[in-house]
């Protein structure tokens, strides 16, 4: 799945820190690809007066980074979001993923 910069993030928030043993698993995985890279924090950041870095989200436009998702994880992701969605609780930030992983979704 094609994600950018802000979907990855918003992804990261998304994903359960609970799960049974497999699904830490899979939810682990996720979250090393998901996970922004030092060599992407240099490309799109800036260096802050204390050596950390700030990353610019005007500069991560058209960063996208393909991740791969298998069946348990993109299904755990759908379901997530569709009961944000039926609980009204979807947030903006999530628009993009719920549009990509359900309302758009097509299993290859």
């Amino acid at each position: 799945m094609q994600l950018n910069f802000q979907e990855r993030t918003a992804l990261l928030e998304l994903l359960p820190a609970k799960e049974d043993y497999a699904g830490m698993k899979e939810i682990r995985r996720a979250r090393e690809t998901l996970a922004i890279s030092g060599e992407e924090v240099k490309k799109y950041g800036e260096k802050q007066e204390d050596g950390n870095y700030r990353i610019s989200f005007a500069k991560t436009v058209g960063a996208i980074k393909e991740i791969p998702m298998g069946e348990w994880l993109t299904e755990k992701i759908r379901d997530l979001l569709r009961k944000k969605n039926e609980k009204h609780d979807l947030e903006d930030k999530y628009m993009s993923l719920f549009e990509k992983f359900v309302v758009n979704y097509q299993q290859y």
